[in-house]
């Protein structure tokens, strides 16, 4: 199922947000994750409620009152086999990576490699790949 993350985050489909899962402005790379596993298999919700810091939450439970704002549900970690709700990569979380200034097209080339790289790892890959990720 990574593969359909990575195709939506190339895709274009979607608008890159940082500091939660979904705001007014896009997605953050999780936030992806949640729409896809929505649409895939028709579990799960948005909420909107723009008075709140997170304006949009997650949820797998429709029954749930409030959701995930900043992490994969349970479920939908396990449907793209993540090992955490918010994997590492390069020691930094995708959270971390979409909030800092890696680009969509950037994290989906971290999520075709194996999940869970160290640093030293993730540095040997940019070596061998060049100027295909971030610098």
């Amino acid at each position: 199922m990574k593969e359909k993350l990575i195709a939506a985050l190339r895709s274009g489909e979607y608008e890159q947000a940082r500091g939660a899962l979904r705001n007014e402005e896009g997605y953050c790379c999780l936030g992806v994750a949640c729409d896809i596993y929505l649409k895939e298999t028709g579990e799960g919700k948005w909420r909107y409620d723009g008075e709140r810091h997170f304006p949009y939450t997650f949820a797998t439970n429709p029954n749930l009152e409030h959701g995930e704002v900043s992490v994969m549900p349970k479920k939908v970690q396990e449907f793209f086999e993540f090992k955490h709700n918010n994997p590492s990569y390069s020691n930094r979380s995708l959270a971390g990576l979409n909030d800092g200034d890696f680009t969509f097209e950037e994290i989906a080339d971290l999520l075709e490699m194996e999940d869970d790289l160290t640093y030293e790892e993730f540095e040997e890959v940019k070596q061998f790949i060049g100027d295909g990720l971030h610098e």
